[in-house]
């Protein structure tokens, strides 16, 4: 038999196809076997098998056939892999309740489009106005037709709440808290009307306090 194979162009993680040519010279193939890694070991069998390559660049692939008495050839051919583009969506953003909030999305990579998760669009900048805590993820496809990806995360931040208006008796202290119903992965800082920078005060006068938080 004589071996030969061709290939779809494919990119860095993603299957790429391989298709077997050979020629049995009126003797049936009965063995297809494929070395992918340059390492002597056959990765797959078959007429068309896929392979992923987690890294781009040129790789050597290796095609052996043997046909119904015995006989076999190979074939070693050149493999140009294309590097998936690398994507940034940015950091983690906070936002509070009822905010929005800009995504962009950068390559160096000459990008074709972008998509959003969660239907955003297919721009590299979207607005977003979550409800809760999202994660949101970016697509891209670049000139060469290869994909890449990344997240980015949208923390929503409660708004602070104080108790509803409290009566005490004369004498009694009451303990007012800035920090219910308020969430955040960093340092807070408080400032009462009263001057108090804490979390929490105790009043003993009866009157009208806020805090900005």
């Amino acid at each position: 038999p004589v071996a030969d194979f061709r290939f779809v162009a494919a990119c860095q993680g993603q299957p790429a196809q391989f298709f077997d040519q050979s020629n049995g010279n009126n003797r049936a193939i009965i063995s297809y076997e494929w070395d992918f890694q340059s390492d002597g070991t056959f990765d797959a069998t078959g007429t068309s098998p896929t392979f992923i390559f987690a890294d781009a660049g040129t790789f050597d692939v290796t095609l052996r056939v043997t046909s119904v008495t015995g006989c076999f050839d190979e074939i070693t051919q050149a493999v140009q892999i294309q590097p998936a583009p690398e994507i940034e969506a940015g950091d983690a953003f906070y936002i509070c309740e009822g905010e929005s909030q800009t995504l962009t999305a950068r390559s160096t990579a000459n990008i074709l489009f972008y998509d959003w998760s969660n239907g955003l669009g297919a721009t590299a900048s979207v607005t977003v106005s979550p409800l809760e805590t999202t994660t949101y993820i970016v697509q891209a496809v670049d000139a060469n037709g290869c994909f890449g990806e990344d997240s980015v995360t949208v923390f929503v931040l409660k708004a602070p709440a104080l108790p509803a208006d409290t009566v005490a008796c004369e004498g009694n202290s009451i303990l007012l808290d800035a920090g219910i119903g308020f969430t955040g992965p960093f340092n807070v800082s408080y400032r009462w009307n009263t001057g108090a920078t804490t979390r929490t005060i105790n009043v003993t006068q009866p009157g009208n306090y806020n805090v900005t938080v």
